[in-house]
């Protein structure tokens, strides 16, 4: 026997050993490939993961690039709304103030005081400064302010005259009646009412008792103001009491003298418009005028002494001294 020969019991185990060597090698190799298999798998999911990511984040850049475009437009939007609102505004205020200004002018033309077309022109004022504003404004300053109103006639007042101690006022109209009123209250006192179609001319007595009122026809009527009732009556015109703007009705106590319409060639007012002075009557008591215009109302109006006019006079005739 060979001394270096391996016996069957060294064989055998040296066959086991490189046996499991090999076995645990094979065993190495499995758990190599499952660890590679897995990192590959890990590897393939992360690689996903990071294609959706970035997807999403691709997705998300383009939403917001979106979005700021819409912002855009609708700040764009909103921009020229704002401006066609200004613009809408500024012309509307234009043509509210040459609206305003007109109204004004218009109020002048008809003849109103100086309430109505002041109160337009300045509104007209307050949105801008149209020079048609402005002079209405200044043409209605001299046209006086309102200081009170006497409302009561149905129909058209036709004259007006003030008690010589400027307290009281009376009115004719032609609602066939004679009104007489407190000037600072604007109260209706007495009425008084001749049978007649219409009263339109009226007059103090210079000691305040009486009144006389003219109507279209022969007869003159003389009042007691007091009492309210007639006194008498005075015959003899053809054409109906009148009066003119040259020659106010007067009376006195003894004897009534008037002028009478068409007697003396004299003629109506020259319109008959709602807005058109008839008459104009001074109080001896307020530097201020009463309009009797062809409406339903007498305007009491507060005087500025604008322009050239000449020295006031009351109803005898003399010069008001303002108190």
């Amino acid at each position: 026997m060979h001394p270096n020969a391996l016996n069957a019991g060294e064989r055998a185990f040296l066959d086991a050993s490189q046996e499991s060597a090999q076995r645990e090698e094979a065993e190495r190799e499995a758990q190599r490939l499952r660890e590679l298999e897995a990192a590959q798998k890990l590897a393939e999911t992360e690689s996903r993961r990071a294609q959706e990511q970035v997807r999403a984040a691709r997705r998300l850049r383009w939403l917001a690039a979106g979005l700021a475009i819409f912002l855009i437009v609708a700040i764009g939007a909103a921009w020229f709304a704002f401006n066609q609102r200004n613009i809408a505004q500024d012309n509307f205020i234009t043509a509210e103030r040459i609206r305003l200004a007109a109204q004004a002018q218009i109020a002048l033309d008809n003849g109103e005081g100086g309430d109505l077309p002041t109160l337009l022109a300045m509104r007209s004022l307050q949105l801008g400064y149209p020079p048609e504003a402005d002079a209405a404004l200044l043409n209605a300053l001299t046209r006086g302010f309102t200081r009170q109103r006497y409302i009561g006639h149905t129909d058209a007042i036709y004259d007006i005259d003030f008690s010589p101690d400027g307290r009281y006022m009376v009115t004719a109209g032609l609602d066939a009646t004679a009104r007489l009123w407190d000037v600072q209250t604007g109260q209706e006192l007495r009425r008084f009412a001749p049978p007649v179609r219409i009263v339109h001319a009226v007059e103090f007595s210079p000691d305040g008792r009486y009144l006389l009122t003219g109507s279209p026809g022969p007869a003159a009527r003389l009042w007691d103001v007091q009492t309210g009732q007639e006194v008498r009556q005075f015959i003899g015109h053809t054409g109906g009491p009148w009066e003119n703007s040259n020659s106010r009705l007067t009376v006195d106590t003894r004897l009534p003298v008037m002028m009478g319409w068409p007697d003396y060639g004299m003629s109506r007012p020259a319109s008959n418009s709602a807005s058109s002075p008839a008459i104009l009557g001074l109080s001896p008591r307020w530097l201020s005028r009463l309009t009797g215009v062809l409406s339903l109302r007498a305007t009491l109006m507060e005087r500025f002494g604008c322009g050239t006019s000449p020295p006031a006079r009351n109803s005898a005739g003399s010069p008001v001294t303002p108190l």
